[in-house]
């Protein structure tokens, strides 16, 4: 017996008359006549669908069991999906990597007031006896961890504070690890989260040679806010900073200034109410110093959604207007078709073929926060000691142990992370997203962390259907778009 899928999503396209069938557990989308998609709502209020309707629509059944439509009546969907997580984290012990954020100070050269890390410490690096200490520690769980049955890859992220404070830390750390890497034939990653003030030529240089692949900057919207939020403050000054003018065009100088290379540079923009209105100049901004879309290769700069200060934090805001996350989810696809109009303007502009916009999907979801939530996913603050948060570098009393002591993925610092299991959240084992959700952190609570994909899935995937239809130069049609989608 058959019965229709609990994460099918119908979508009535009117203008076409279409429908849309999208099931989050398969990531398959089907075109449906409308007398196919009645046939659809007919069988959804039925615990099964009848011998008769199987024999009768046989052809039409197979091609909804074939993309997840429609699925055996015995078959605990939700559970299914529980088993995915289940899977994910025993994968996890089995194929192991070592996901490793690295703070080598908490200090920075900022002055942000929304900050997640409070106050931070001035002048604190993190010394060589840590450094080593680390390499120490990694030799002795590759040669002797019982935890996990193999290690295969090691992903460093270099955090903070502001790491380029003290470039040469992230530059001999990274001969170790890279040393280790080599040694026991793991895959070698690494990425950095900067506030771009110190990414002079010479740290660009720097970053390649530590075989850096991935650059996170981030920008708080168009000059005026940027500088009243991001101000550098007086112990912070960079080796080519003007405090009084602010540190918005000296990172976008900075960037400019990178060396053409494979080293790609995510452009994270905060984005209010405030600041939206000026994307197009914060754009124009980018195109003038060729940044960006002239290195679209190397450059993306993309919209981040800007969470309200937590009750308690002390922060007090008073610049920004936050968006809530239906309303996000709009101003996302704005933007998105705001750089594909400007980067066609300057393709036509220099000769060189036109974009498509991609068609927008979700994709099946990881459940784990590579941060927080792998058998050695960590943070190692400056003094050595074992945080489980990015979010909470700079808190003594969420340490739970230093990288000298023998590891423990069960200390109560740590159990959170490591034994969280999102299925547990009844709104969550409920929700028909579940399969495609991007939120991985326990410390966050729906409805408010929800990912824009809670809000938007249904109309974005009509709306860009419909101009698929009406526009096929400017956007993938289904045809173009593959497996696992059908048609």
């Amino acid at each position: 017996m058959l019965k229709t899928s609990y994460y099918n999503m119908i979508i009535p396209v009117k203008e076409k008359n279409i429908y849309l069938v999208y099931n989050t557990r398969s990531n398959s989308l089907l075109e449906l006549e409308p007398n196919e998609a009645q046939l659809l709502y007919t069988w959804r209020k039925e615990p099964t669908i009848s011998i008769k309707d199987q024999k009768e629509h046989q052809r039409f059944i197979t091609v909804l069991w074939q993309n997840g439509i429609v699925v055996p009546n015995d078959l605990d969907e939700k559970e299914d999906i529980h088993q995915r997580i289940i899977k994910e984290r025993e994968w996890s012990f089995q194929e192991a990597n070592f996901y490793i954020t690295i703070t080598p100070t908490l200090s920075c050269n900022m002055g942000c007031s929304y900050c997640f890390e409070g106050d931070k410490p001035w002048n604190k690096f993190m010394k060589d006896k840590t450094i080593n200490g680390v390499i120490d520690f990694l030799h002795r769980e590759i040669n002797n961890s019982k935890l996990v049955e193999r290690f295969v890859g090691m992903k460093v992220c270099w955090f903070g504070g502001e790491p380029l404070l003290r470039p040469e830390i992230v530059e001999r750390y990274s001969e170790k690890l890279l040393k280790v890497s080599k040694q026991y034939n793991l895959n070698y990653n690494s990425n950095i989260v900067t506030n771009g003030v110190n990414l002079t030529e010479k740290v660009w240089e720097l970053l390649a040679r530590s075989h850096v692949e991935q650059v996170q900057v981030t920008i708080d919207g168009y000059r005026d806010t940027h500088n009243i939020l991001r101000p550098i403050v007086p112990t912070g000054v960079a080796p080519n900073a003007n405090n009084d003018a602010g540190s918005y065009d000296l990172i976008l100088d900075n960037l400019a200034n990178k060396p053409v290379s494979d080293m790609s540079v995510s452009i994270r923009v905060n984005t209010d109410k405030v600041m939206y209105p000026h994307l197009e100049e914060f754009l124009q901004d980018l195109e003038q110093r060729v940044i960006w879309p002239q290195r679209f290769k190397e450059f993306t700069p993309y919209l981040a959604f800007k969470e309200l200060p937590y009750e308690g934090s002390g922060v007090k805001d008073s610049v920004s207007e936050y968006y809530n996350r239906r309303e996000f989810a709009r101003v996302v696809e704005e933007f998105r078709t705001l750089q594909w109009k400007r980067y066609n303007r300057f393709a036509v502009m220099n000769n060189l073929p036109r974009a498509k916009k991609r068609f927008k999907m979700p994709k099946p979801a990881n459940h784990l926060c590579t941060v927080a939530s792998h058998p050695y996913s960590m943070i190692i603050d400056p003094d050595g000691y074992i945080q489980q948060c990015a979010e909470y570098a700079n808190d003594p009393n969420t340490r739970s142990h230093h990288i000298s002591d023998e590891y423990n993925i069960h200390d109560m610092n740590r159990t959170l992370f490591t034994n969280w299991d999102q299925f547990t959240r009844p709104i969550c084992r409920d929700c028909k997203i579940l399969p495609v959700c991007e939120m991985t952190c326990p410390h966050k609570n729906p409805p408010e962390a929800c990912p824009d994909w809670k809000y938007s899935l249904k109309w974005m995937i009509r709306d860009q259907y419909i101009e698929s239809l009406d526009n096929p130069n400017d956007i993938q049609v289904i045809s173009e778009m593959g497996s696992p989608v059908g048609a």
